[in-house]
């Protein structure tokens, strides 16, 4: 009878845990790689924030495509001419190299990348339509 008791309680706890970590995948972002996360969709830049002064500054249309041979290609408003480089993780993933700048990351999630460069808060959202 113990033994029976014992397998319901594992059965019931692991359908529990397969039900969470399927019906809630976004709410476990952080489940996922950062590199899964950067290289896993188009990053567009929302918005750009200088601290020095709280202001937001006007930027242009830019879009980043990372890829996970740690390259990446820049894509500005007048999307013929991209640019290519590459980028890499540093400092345990606190900070990511793109070309010949190092940001801090701010956040990193399917939502949303915040990364700081001096004064600065550049803040990407995903392209939904890939």
């Amino acid at each position: 009878m113990f033994r029976s008791g014992k397998i319901y309680v594992f059965g019931v706890f692991f359908l529990l845990a397969a039900l969470l970590f399927t019906c809630c995948e976004d709410d476990f972002s952080w489940f996922r790689s950062n590199e899964k996360l950067l290289t896993g969709t188009l990053w567009e830049r929302e918005s750009c924030i200088d601290n020095t002064t709280n202001t937001e500054i006007a930027t242009t249309y830019l879009v980043y495509e990372f890829r996970d041979d740690g390259t990446y290609i820049l894509t500005p408003a007048d999307s013929t001419s991209p640019w290519y480089g590459t980028w890499e993780f540093v400092d345990d993933e606190e900070y990511i190299r793109i070309g010949s700048n190092t940001y801090r990351i701010q956040t990193l999630t399917k939502k949303v990348l915040a990364l700081r460069y001096g004064d600065l808060d550049f803040f990407y959202v995903p392209i939904e339509d890939q």
